[in-house]
């Protein structure tokens, strides 16, 4: 309700569990999403069939094109080992780089870290190139264009060890596609980004 009340157009879970949330955090969600708001959470770190919870509500009818469920790629593209799996929610699943990520440093050496929870925020951040670049879309809009704009590593779509892998500018390039744009419901009137001055912060 907090994001929803501030104005944000993304939310980000870096968490899990194995069993479903309760029915207040069910309820805050629908409003999330009946607001507007999408949601990426990552899908856990225990190699598990399907991704955990709240991950697994990218598969719930509720939630459906709102919700992603987001695993972890290795640094040469594949599943990495530890990651959940697509399983039930292979219709919403999307692998973002997720090993060896280095998060902050300091003079004396950088933390270096893996797992799911760093590969979700990347493709939140992903939803948030797009939606800054192309205002006109809706958050929907975005999370379908993610899924059209993934690199696929493997067989089309999501497969067991495989699944298409966010890369941000792939997404902003591939917006450009030809009928990735027709094909999203609505109208779009133009998908040129608003002149700005020199000098304008964007």
């Amino acid at each position: 309700d907090y994001a929803v009340a501030s104005g944000a157009q993304i939310i980000n879970l870096s968490i899990g569990g194995s069993t479903p949330d309760n029915a207040a955090f069910e309820a805050a969600l629908q409003r999330a999403v009946n607001a507007g708001l999408v949601v990426t959470a990552s899908a856990g770190n225990d190699t598990s069939a399907n991704p955990e919870w709240p991950a697994r509500y990218s598969s719930d009818p509720r939630y459906m094109g709102a919700v992603m469920a987001v695993g972890a790629s290795a640094q040469d593209g594949s599943m990495a080992s530890f990651s959940g799996l697509a399983g039930v929610a292979a219709n919403g699943f999307l692998v973002a780089p997720g090993e060896n990520i280095v998060t902050d440093c300091t003079s004396s050496g950088c933390w270096v870290v893996s797992g799911t929870s760093f590969s979700s925020p990347i493709v939140a951040g992903a939803l948030a190139l797009l939606l800054d670049a192309f205002p006109m879309l809706s958050g929907r809009d975005a999370v379908d264009i993610l899924y059209r704009t993934a690199t696929d590593n493997g067989a089309p779509g999501v497969d067991r060890l495989l699944a298409p892998v966010v890369r941000a500018a792939d997404c902003l390039v591939g917006v450009h596609r030809p009928g990735v744009i027709a094909e999203l419901p609505g109208p779009r009137h133009g998908m040129e980004r608003p002149h700005q001055p020199a000098g304008a912060h964007v």
